[in-house]
């Protein structure tokens, strides 16, 4: 009797269309945010983006040294 051999290659449901409505999601709303009155709000929540995400860039650069 032959075993059965274990599919390892199986593709579990994909979650990219997920993703991609959730990115459409976010771009409509940043749309709606850089109209008007909302932009100003908006520019601050940004700048508070970037911010954390210089500081992880800043976390994983290269060579540090000891002491940073």
């Amino acid at each position: 009797m032959m075993q059965k051999r274990h599919r390892r290659g199986k593709k579990k449901h994909s979650n990219r269309r997920r993703i991609k409505k959730q990115k459409k999601r976010r771009k409509i709303e940043r749309r709606k945010l850089m109209k008007g009155k909302h932009r100003k709000y908006y520019a601050k929540k940004m700048k508070k983006k970037r911010k954390k995400a210089n500081k992880k860039r800043k976390r994983h650069s290269g060579s540090k040294g000891r002491f940073k």
